[in-house]
């Protein structure tokens, strides 16, 4: 299976969350972080599709494109 990420920085622009509303979620729980380099954090989109469908937080942009 293929993980797929997406960096915090497209996940703010798709759901209009802070930086640190995100990562506090991920503290919480709610997903795993990871780090992509040294400065790129990503969550894995799965995980963000489970958590839009349980939180009925509605994408301000596609997830896919």
């Amino acid at each position: 299976m293929i993980n797929r990420f997406i960096t915090i920085y497209e996940l703010q622009k798709m759901t209009q969350l802070c930086r640190n509303t995100l990562i506090s979620l991920a503290n919480k729980g709610e997903f795993h972080v990871y780090k992509l380099g040294e400065r790129r954090i990503a969550f894995k989109l799965e995980e963000i599709e489970d958590w839009l469908t349980r939180c009925r937080v509605k994408p301000t942009s596609n997830l896919t494109h």
